[in-house]
């Protein structure tokens, strides 16, 4: 389906049952709202360090979308070469963890 095809494109096909199987629905308005800046959050406002990372083949927010997102806060983008959206769980998801670990320290 559109979940294997756009979230899960990088995760191993035996894996994604899985995932499917503790998916919950999603709002389709939020998603819509965020997608197309109807929320707008002031970034002066958010007073805790902001980690902003995406994957270069995610499929559903673009990499130029992770750019912005990252400019927004004042911070730079961290972008996985070949990852998808579903990054935290991909192969390859123990170098993010490090990379989450160290800026936190």
């Amino acid at each position: 389906g559109s979940c294997s095809t756009l979230a899960l494109n990088k995760l191993p096909e035996d894996e994604r049952p899985a995932v499917h199987a503790h998916l919950t629905h999603e709002s389709g308005k939020v998603y819509r709202d965020l997608m197309f800046g109807s929320v707008k959050i002031d970034a002066d406002q958010v007073r805790v360090p902001v980690y902003v990372a995406g994957g270069t083949a995610d499929r559903i927010i673009s990499t130029a979308l992770t750019r912005k997102t990252a400019r927004h806060y004042g911070v730079e983008p961290r972008l996985y070469d070949g990852r998808g959206h579903w990054i935290i769980g991909e192969p390859g998801w123990e170098a993010l963890v490090d990379d989450v670990v160290a800026w936190l320290a």
